[in-house]
């Protein structure tokens, strides 16, 4: 179980061989199952390393919200079990999983007063930063 308040974002520079998501072009089929592959690896070097955070890729799902590729936008469905048991690993090992959003997103909700406070949100934050 890590001892350290310590962790990293996204690629793994300490052992080779450990991509952060599946890097593919869309024309390829690129597949969250793919980018999950390696991230029962990334979690135990985590634990070796004692590091006890990690944030995982925002292109962790590839094409997962891209608005002209609907196609993609199951991933997370297709992969709930393999998720939950991810989940559940990292949870034992005692490394916390985060993950910051895109840079741009896409609002798709029916409800005029989320998504005007949503659009709100983004402006206030790009100011911020």
């Amino acid at each position: 179980m890590p001892s350290r308040n310590l962790g990293f974002a996204v690629k793994v520079v300490g052992e080779p061989g450990l991509p952060s998501h599946d890097t593919r072009r869309w024309q390829s089929r690129p597949h969250l199952s793919v980018s999950l592959e390696p991230l029962r690896s990334i979690l135990d070097y985590l634990a070796r390393m004692q590091i006890g955070m990690y944030r995982l890729s925002s292109a962790l799902i590839p094409y997962g919200t891209h608005p002209d590729l609907p196609e993609f936008h199951g991933q997370l469905q297709d992969c709930a079990a393999q998720l939950a048991e991810l989940g559940s690993y990292a949870n034992e090992l005692g490394v916390r999983l985060s993950s910051h959003g895109l840079g741009h997103y896409r609002r798709v909700t029916g409800h005029t007063q989320v998504s005007r406070l949503s659009a709100n949100h983004g402006r206030a934050t790009r100011r911020r930063a």
